[in-house]
């Protein structure tokens, strides 16, 4: 059975730069679906992009834009809020 994850805002970014910002998404079966509030067409088709939602971040692959609605293939998470802040 997939699991199903939700929420209400994510950005996509490129290296540093926004590409766009998302509103309401869907993350099923290691595809995402999200509602487009902003998108900047030339770094959105820049690569690598990544997901990021709070404190973590997953690569994209295969985004597509339709409408208002954007999809994607994601990879495994890189890094998390607990990640970078554990010590050496």
């Amino acid at each position: 059975m997939p699991i199903t994850f939700r929420g209400q805002a994510a950005q996509i970014r490129w290296g540093y730069h926004c590409a766009a910002t998302l509103g309401t998404w869907t993350v099923e079966a290691g595809v995402l679906s999200a509602q487009i509030e902003h998108v900047d067409a030339f770094r959105v088709s820049q690569s690598p992009l990544m997901l990021v939602v709070g404190a973590s971040s997953h690569p994209l692959d295969g985004l597509q834009i339709s409408g208002g609605t954007l999809t994607a293939r994601l990879g495994p998470q890189e890094n998390s809020d607990a990640a970078s802040s554990s010590t050496a």
